[in-house]
């Protein structure tokens, strides 16, 4: 019997290959059912694989509420925004994965408010995962284009967005993936299947993966 050995090499492949569930945080939604002023709903968003969270710091980046407000429109012309819960305040989104998953936060979107001149700062737009920390700010939020920021960062714990501190610089479209961390033993199959092949498997593998 002839074995396909590239039938072999591409069934390897797909052992050590996982599932990921993409999603986008819109607050769109919302728009008419929560009234300016209002609260984004607890764990808006959220995943059987990663819980959304949102809260308020201080100043002095202490908990001050486990809230972001809503905006209905204004924001660079969105139907809907999210900010921190009060001006000169700190606002921020956390990803929390479930164990044995990690999340990818691929982008966000922000933009500020027409209040004022035409764009306003940010002191701090911040990536947070574990002791890592990604800073884009200061930064100046236009009120006619949303910014675009685009971590693509993956990490198997909390990832938290932290921006401040003036509540005319809204958050939306928060585009994340999780993805399961692969059994050791998914890693063991397919080793194994490529055993008998040596780097001939190796090289079609990796032709399979180019495809």
């Amino acid at each position: 019997m002839r074995i396909n050995k590239k039938a072999l090499a591409v069934a390897a492949f797909t052992a050590f290959a996982v599932s990921s569930q993409a999603t986008i945080v819109s607050f769109d939604p919302l728009a008419g059912t929560i009234p300016n002023y209002g609260y984004v709903p607890d764990g808006y968003g959220s995943t059987p694989q990663v819980a959304v969270s949102y809260e308020t710091l201080d100043t002095s980046l202490n908990h001050l509420s486990s809230h972001l407000q809503f905006w209905n429109s204004g924001y660079d012309h969105w139907p809907t925004a999210a900010y921190s819960d009060g001006d000169g305040l700190y606002g921020q989104v956390t990803l929390t994965p479930v164990a044995g998953y990690t999340v990818t936060l691929g982008s966000f979107e922000m933009a500020a408010y027409p209040t004022g001149t035409g764009t306003r700062s940010e002191a701090t737009i911040d990536v947070i995962y574990g002791s890592g920390i990604l800073h884009y700010a200061p930064t100046s939020l236009s009120m006619d284009t949303a910014t675009t920021f685009s971590p693509n960062l993956t990490y198997a714990g909390p990832v938290t967005i932290r921006f401040g501190t003036d509540w005319n610089n809204g958050i939306n479209y928060i585009d994340f993936t999780a993805s399961p961390v692969p059994e050791p033993s998914t890693y063991v199959a397919g080793a194994m299947l490529l055993l008998p092949f040596g780097l001939s498997g190796i090289r079609i593998l990796r032709k399979s993966r180019k495809v």
